[in-house]
């Protein structure tokens, strides 16, 4: 059984209907499309695409994916460490199929960037270390494409321990 506090109940009479069944819509569709993988510890969450805003797709400016002197994210193996020291675009086809990246460290001074384009990406850890960038878009220029991420590995997964942080983690 579910009791309001007056002051919630009030508040929510307060809020437009549509607002209100929007937020559920949004709660509803991100707990759906969440689902486990391999063992049980991995999870996939689909955020939502932001396609219907079309004034902000045509209007795109200064675009990480587009800026010069990127260069390719490099081959990488099943279970590999990738240290990224430069400026790095990764791309639709960077990745091969099936592979789980162990860490990618993105070093000061360098930048991985998400190129606009469908990315499925694997990975235990991504690291950012201080003055290190990780660019999926940016305020002036939304992402048209479908990217995922998945973090593989469980919370206090003994697999990370040696990060550079001193902690173990998931993503």
């Amino acid at each position: 059984q579910l009791s309001l506090s007056n002051n919630l109940i009030e508040m929510l009479q307060n809020i437009p209907i549509q607002l209100i069944l929007r937020i559920w819509i949004l709660v509803f569709f991100r707990a759906a499309t969440s689902q486990m993988l391999f063992d049980g510890k991995s999870e996939v969450v689909n955020v939502l695409s932001m396609s219907d805003s079309t004034a902000l797709i045509n209007t795109r400016t200064d675009c990480p994916f587009l800026w010069p002197g990127l260069i390719p994210f490099p081959d990488v193996t099943d279970g590999q460490d990738v240290s990224i020291t430069e400026n790095v675009i990764i791309g639709a086809d960077s990745i091969p199929p099936n592979i789980i990246i162990n860490r990618i460290t993105v070093y000061s001074d360098a930048s991985l960037v998400f190129d606009d384009a469908v990315i499925d990406l694997h990975v235990r850890e991504i690291y950012v270390m201080a003055g290190g960038f990780l660019y999926i878009g940016s305020e002036t220029c939304r992402i048209n494409s479908n990217i995922n991420v998945t973090f593989h590995g469980s919370l206090l997964d003994s697999s990370t321990v040696d990060s550079p942080t001193g902690l173990t983690s998931k993503g």
